[in-house]
């Protein structure tokens, strides 16, 4: 019986080794790399800024996961902001140019239409004078044709 009991201690202590091994080595493979065959699909995506500037400050680390609209990196964006100023002042002096434009144009109009007005009151004159002068020529014929009998006054 004292054998039976020595066997029957042995084999506990050996079916609770085996137990332990079993256990530990399931803890090792789950804390290291999955070991396996397949195949993994990852996805690529490429990140890039709208507009070109100097990379200031990275925010996440290389193969981080993220969610859209996270912020990934902090850009630089002096040069960018200088070029807009820049466009903008650009801009307004182009604006300012036209209104000069503009006002060059309607002075222009102006002084046409003045020049337009002028024409057409020299050329009233001149047709009042032509009017004119041809009632005096009228004038002078009958004088003339009248002759001795029209006073020396009216002939002049």
């Amino acid at each position: 019986m004292k054998r039976l009991a020595i066997a029957a201690i042995a084999l506990v202590v050996a079916l609770g080794a085996a137990i332990g091994w079993k256990i530990h080595a399931q803890a090792r493979a789950q804390a290291g790399p999955a070991r396996g065959s397949g195949i993994v699909e990852g996805t690529e995506v490429d990140v890039a800024a709208r507009i070109g500037a100097r990379v200031d400050e990275v925010l996440v680390k290389e193969g981080q996961h993220v969610t859209a609209g996270t912020l990934l990196a902090r850009l630089d964006c002096r040069e960018p902001r200088a070029a807009l100023g820049e466009a903008a002042a650009r801009l307004r002096a182009t604006m300012d140019e036209r209104r000069a434009a503009e006002a060059r144009a309607e002075a222009s109009e102006r002084k046409r239409s003045a020049a337009w007005a002028s024409s057409r009151a020299a050329e009233a004159t001149q047709a009042a004078l032509a009017d004119r002068r041809a009632l005096a020529e009228r004038d002078a014929e009958r004088v003339e044709a009248l002759g001795t009998y029209a006073s020396e006054q009216r002939r002049d």
